[in-house]
């Protein structure tokens, strides 16, 4: 199911949650787990903080996530919060200055001030610091990370559009970039991805890029968060374990799963492995095939993992493709009542050695 952005109702009432949490602390003097709100003085904005319950004791992993233009981070507190329980991550959640959004008021001086109540209020793990935004959020974490400041080990942009760096703030190290983007984007049709990955590439950036066909710029992969989050922190994607739906591809590398749907049923596909790097989708019966997917390495060719598949149906069918070496994923869809069109994708996958 396509994830759709926090709707603006919701930004009162996950407010007022977040409101009656301030300051809650435990008895050892620690803040509690849940949400915090933290006034910022010097802008008059504030910030959000959120501790999972049965974090480690020790330097614990961040992220700071930036909202989009005319948001408020705490019309994101749903979307996050599973998250951030499921990797055991603290999240910072600032406001931008102004409120039309980042880049605008005095931006840096938030973030610099959120930062120092984050490190005064958790034991942060410098290697395990990364930031994260949507939309205009996420191009000032491009703009912040890189032109500004890089305390950050890693940077997530989800559905960001274009943003120009003239020079980096850390010439020698600077973080990687991973990208997201819906297909139906706008700023993906306005050529956003490409554009980042040829400017930043070409200042020593290591960039990857997720790309989920059939969503825009308010709907995306459900998974799509939670993949850029675990990125930010090193943590790869659970590991593919043969249950008879999901194939496992080249040594259990590579998870690839299928799902159908033809307007009045919908279900997950059922793989058979053929060889260490293919396999077949059944739908309905396992005697009735109806779509094939191989995985290739290129890396001596291109630096890239190929993805191959060809189908015999004409339902819906989403097919994705996940590194859990990386976190990395690819998604292909074929229309409902449209031929299965063959997938030849030989830039599908980084990850190469």
């Amino acid at each position: 199911m396509a994830r759709r952005s926090p709707s603006r109702p919701r930004f009162a009432l996950a407010l007022a949650f977040t409101l009656a949490l301030l300051g809650a602390r435990g008895a050892s003097g620690a803040l509690a787990p849940g949400w915090h709100t933290f006034a910022l003085v010097e802008t008059g904005s504030r910030t959000l903080l959120y501790v999972p319950p049965g974090l480690a004791a020790g330097p614990v992993p961040a992220i700071v996530f930036l909202h989009g233009q005319g948001g408020d981070p705490a019309g994101w507190v749903s979307e996050l919060e599973p998250i951030a329980d499921e990797l055991g991550v603290v999240l910072l959640l600032p406001k931008s200055d102004a409120s039309i959004g980042w880049g605008v008021g005095a931006d840096d001086v938030v973030l610099e001030e959120a930062l120092a109540r984050l490190r005064a209020e958790v034991e942060v793990d410098p290697a395990r610091l990364g930031i994260a935004g949507f939309s205009a959020g996420a191009a000032y974490a491009i703009e912040y990370a890189y032109s500004i400041r890089s305390p950050f080990v890693a940077v997530f942009a989800h559905s960001s559009p274009y943003r120009t760096v003239v020079r980096l703030a850390d010439p020698v190290g600077p973080p990687p970039l991973r990208l997201y983007y819906g297909t139906q984007d706008p700023n993906h049709l306005n050529g956003a991805p490409g554009l980042l990955t040829t400017m930043l590439a070409g200042r020593g950036v290591a960039v990857t890029s997720d790309l989920a066909a059939g969503y825009d710029h308010s709907s995306w992969a459900p998974d799509s968060f939670r993949d850029g989050f675990a990125f930010l922190i090193g943590r790869p994607a659970p590991p593919c374990l043969p249950d008879g739906g999901a194939l496992c591809l080249r040594g259990g590398r590579f998870r690839v799963e299928a799902a159908w749907n033809t307007g009045e049923a919908s279900g997950a596909a059922r793989g058979v492995e053929l060889s260490d790097g293919s396999g077949t989708f059944w739908f309905f019966s396992e005697d009735n095939l109806e779509l094939d997917v191989k995985v290739l390495d290129g890396c001596a060719l291109n630096g890239r993992f190929w993805v191959f598949a060809a189908g015999l149906t004409n339902v819906g069918v989403r097919l994705t493709v996940t590194d859990t070496a990386t976190g990395e994923r690819v998604e292909y869809r074929n229309p409902r009542g449209t031929a299965y069109a063959p997938v030849q994708d030989t830039g599908a996958l980084h990850g190469c050695p």
